[in-house]
Formats: C-alpha cells, sequence, structure tokens
C-alpha cells in the first residue's frame, strides 16, 4: 500500500520525471512555519516574471491563510497569474494530491512557450502525504539557524527520502532538494547550517542575510514601494535563484553528499 493513503496511481512517469525544457514546476516547503517560504515563493516567482518577459508564471499558494497570493495579486495580469489553490485542497487541509498533479501535467506541458510554476506550501506540510512532490523539478526548502528550524527540516528531509524511497525514483530523476539559509546574520550562522546538513544528499543554496525591509514584504499599501525596496537590496540573491530555476547553473540530479552552490 502506498504510504500516502491510496494514491499511488499518481506517481510519475520517468518522462514525468526529466526537466521539460519549457515549463518548470517549483516547490517551496517545510514542516516549520516561520521560516520564509512566502517570502521566497514572492521573490521567486516575480523575479522570474521580471528576467524572463515572455514566459508565463504562476504562483500556487497552497496556504489557507493566502499571504503570497494576497501580495501578489496586484502584479497579476495575462503572463503573472495568481492562483489560491483551495479546489487544491481537501477539507482536511490537506493538498489534493490529485488536482495539483493535473494542474501541475496542463501547466507545464502546456505549448505556449516557456512557463514556471511556482508553488508556496503551508507550515505543518508532510511529504507522505504531499505525492505531488515528485512532480516538482525544484523542491526549496528554506530556515534559519535557529534549533527549532534546524530540528523540523531534519525530520522533514528524512520524510522526503522515503517518500521517494517508496516512490522507487532513481536519484538522477529525483526533484533537486536546494536548503536555503534565510534570514541570516552572519557567516558563521551559515557555517552553522551547513554543518548541522553535512550529511545530506542535497545542495546548499546561497544564505539571504537579514534585511529589514523583509519585514515588510507582505504590508498592506497602496503602493508597491515595499517589493521595490526588497528586490534592489536583495539583487544579487534573486539573480542567483532565477540563474538556478532558470537552468543557468546545471545540477545534475541528487549529489552524493551535501553540495554547496
Amino acid at each position: 500500500m502506498s504510504p500516502w493513503g491510496g494514491v499511488s496511481d499518481l506517481l510519475p512517469s520517468k518522462e514525468d520525471l526529466s526537466v521539460s525544457e519549457e515549463g518548470t514546476t517549483i516547490l517551496f516547503a517545510n514542516s516549520k512555519g516561520g521560516v520564509g517560504k512566502s517570502t521566497l515563493a514572492l521573490i521567486a516567482s516575480l523575479g522570474v516574471a521580471t528576467r524572463y518577459p515572455e514566459a508565463l508564471v504562476q504562483l500556487v499558494d497552497l496556504d489557507k491563510q493566502s499571504t503570497s497570493s494576497d501580495a501578489l495579486n496586484n502584479f497579476a495580469n495575462s503572463r503573472f497569474e495568481v492562483v489560491n489553490a483551495k479546489k487544491m485542497l481537501l477539507d482536511s487541509g490537506l493538498p489534493n494530491n490529485s488536482n495539483i498533479s493535473k494542474h501541475i501535467n496542463a501547466f507545464k506541458h502546456d505549448s505556449q512557450g516557456r512557463r514556471f510554476l511556482v508553488f508556496d506550501s503551508p507550515a505543518g506540510t508532510e511529504p507522505l502525504r504531499s505525492s505531488f512532490i515528485l512532480k516538482c523539478d525544484f523542491i526549496f526548502v528554506p530556515l534559519s539557524v535557529g534549533d527549532a528550524d534546524i530540528h523540523a527540516t531534519h525530520k522533514f528531509l528524512d520524510e522526503m527520502q522515503e517518500l521517494f524511497h517508496y516512490a522507487g525514483i532513481p536519484k538522477d530523476l529525483c526533484p533537486k532538494i536546494i536548503v536555503l539559509p534565510n534570514m541570516i546574520d552572519t557567516r558563521s550562522d551559515f557555517d552553522v547550517i551547513r554543518r548541522n546538513f553535512i550529511e545530506y544528499q542535497i545542495y546548499l543554496g546561497r544564505g539571504l542575510f537579514f534585511l529589514n525591509s523583509i519585514r515588510r514584504a507582505f504590508r498592506r499599501q497602496g503602493t508597491d514601494t515595499n517589493l521595490h525596496v526588497i528586490f534592489e537590496q536583495s539583487k544579487d540573491y534573486w539573480m542567483w535563484l532565477t540563474d538556478l530555476i532558470s537552468g543557468k547553473e546545471n545540477l545534475r540530479g541528487t549529489p552524493d553528499k551535501l553540495l554547496q552552490l
């Protein structure tokens, strides 16, 4: 029996698991709340929309609180879509894997040019109950240097590996997992995170250092001045992140050991 509850028919084929030259699916996830999932999903989706004006970008907000979708509705237009995915959740609040997988397939394999699909997931995400994860190209796992974040992220990554194991996916076809140190103060903070995940076969991304402006990312106001400030102050970071997402930094499957980017 499938460990995520009778949805084994949703496991992707090898063709599904290969990265499409056109459609790229990105997930920001961690079981821990307050680690920056929504903030980084916002930066990533606006970043690729800014750098690739010919592409279709869609942000899917899987959080009932609708934090990222509410913040980005002002930017929605014909090529930047914001979806509050209530239809992609079960009444229990768990992901509706069938509906999400269908959505990924329809978006990713559409023939209308290049596409980026960004998912913002809620706190409490459980990989073994979220088989749609298997259809993602990138899984970004934000965390800070706090002990609670590190402990929760260990458990989250362990469960992710269980999911891959039960699905029987070869290492070179697994989604690429990148841990993102977020809102760190010093290089020593980054090193703490690196040491705590040294045994994991994952990528370690660049650290986003503390910015006061990030605290105002979701502030309700008449203009989007707060987001302009964030993008100016974090330009090097989101340029790197969008390079990674677009494939300019070619990641080849699962690394044999922690690989710092």
